[in-house]
């Protein structure tokens, strides 16, 4: 009695642990390998059997079949992966790289094993045949053959909903910011023939300085700004007679700004500007009496104009050109001279015209500096 006492409890007494294995939490799709086989490519990489310390690393896989394709979220040691394959077999054998690699860094995922081929599923049990029987053959009425559906008819596509209240307006392409070269110090001296200062067409002669803005990369784009310090000669106005009258000087002090249009290399031989300018200038006219018996009226008189030009320079070098100007204005303060014996008068009429021509100096600028590389288009 005694002895069958104590076998009954050594049956009863609990059996030895098993190893311990990985802590692994493997959902995934029927298609894929079970967790078994998923541990077994584990050990495959690290060449090893899994041992008790391997337990520490809980394995969180979870795969999911969408769009053709399995997709794998794998968290191992706190790291997290996501990977996606069209075959779930290749996909577990990331996994299990990703995962020997976390427990021993020193295992090579490129030395595992050939994945061994899915098992051949069990096919379902053949029926007993059933008992051959004999056809009979039944006659039935032909239906008619069912109308294939008509295709839709074609239509235009529909055009874009035009924007509601609410929908914000498209931002324009900002245009690059002007760059423009270092300022140039421009001085010219120039010489024509005015028609408007006096009753006769005389010489002029002026001189400009002031300073030249462009960007080289925009041929468009250029400004000048020049004070302009002019004399107009050889005025004249007669009696019936033709022998007394009086002589006219005038002199004008003026400012006028530009805007520049320049072909070809900047400050290059042959490089050609076209000029549009403004122009507005003060200045007197003196007359002084020829062959009179009494004074004439030589008080100077105040003289203001105003006139627009265009003009075309072409550079003979980095440093000189040459130009032409073409003027037409107003003279918006007209002065008025009188001669009381012979009775003789002369007022300044309210247009006037100019053309000059002359030579430029430029320096600084362009002409002392390297020349500036183009902007990226």
């Amino acid at each position: 009695m005694l002895g069958v006492f104590l076998s009954t409890l050594s049956s009863l007494s609990p059996l030895a642990p098993e190893p311990a294995v990985l802590d692994v939490d493997w959902a995934v799709a029927d298609t894929c390998p079970s967790r078994a086989e998923f541990e077994g490519r584990v050990q495959a990489y690290l060449g090893r059997p899994l041992a008790e310390a391997d337990a520490r690393w809980p394995v969180d896989a979870r795969v999911v079949e969408a769009r053709g394709a399995f997709a794998l979220a794998l968290e191992v040691g706190g790291q997290r992966h996501r990977l996606r394959h069209h075959d779930c077999r290749q996909l577990a054998e990331l996994a299990a790289s990703l995962v020997a690699v976390v427990i021993d860094p020193l295992a090579d995922p490129g030395v595992g094993f050939e994945l061994p081929p899915p098992p051949p599923r069990a096919s379902p049990p053949t029926e007993a045949a059933p008992p051959v029987q004999r056809p009979v053959t039944v006659q039935r009425p032909r239906s008619a053959p069912t109308p294939e559906p008509a295709a839709e008819p074609w239509a235009p596509p529909r055009r874009a909903a035009s924007p509601g209240p609410f929908d914000l307006p498209r931002r324009r392409a900002r245009r690059a910011p002007v760059d423009w070269d270092p300022p140039s110090l421009v001085l010219a001296l120039a010489s024509g023939a005015s028609l408007g200062t006096f009753p006769n067409v005389g010489p002029v002669v002026d001189a400009r300085v002031g300073l030249d803005l462009r960007d080289s990369d925009r041929p468009l784009v250029g400004a000048r700004v020049l004070a302009v310090g002019g004399v107009a000669l050889a005025g004249r106005f007669r009696d019936d007679s033709g022998a007394r009258g009086a002589d006219l000087i005038a002199w004008e002090l003026g400012l006028s700004p530009c805007w520049v249009a320049h072909w070809g290399r900047p400050s290059a031989r042959g490089q050609l500007d076209l000029r549009t300018c403004a122009a507005l200038s003060a200045g007197q006219l003196r007359a002084q009496p020829v062959a009179t018996t009494s004074g004439a009226s030589v008080v100077p008189q105040p003289w203001v104009r105003g006139e627009l030009s265009l003009g075309l320079a072409v550079a003979l070098s980095r440093r000189v050109g040459l130009f032409a100007d073409l003027s037409a204005g107003a003279n918006l303060l007209r002065p008025r001279f009188v001669l009381a014996d012979p009775s003789a008068s002369y007022v300044v009429p309210a247009g006037t015209a100019r053309a000059l021509g002359g030579i430029e100096l430029r320096f600084l600028g362009l002409s002392s500096q390297p020349e500036k590389k183009s902007r990226p288009q």
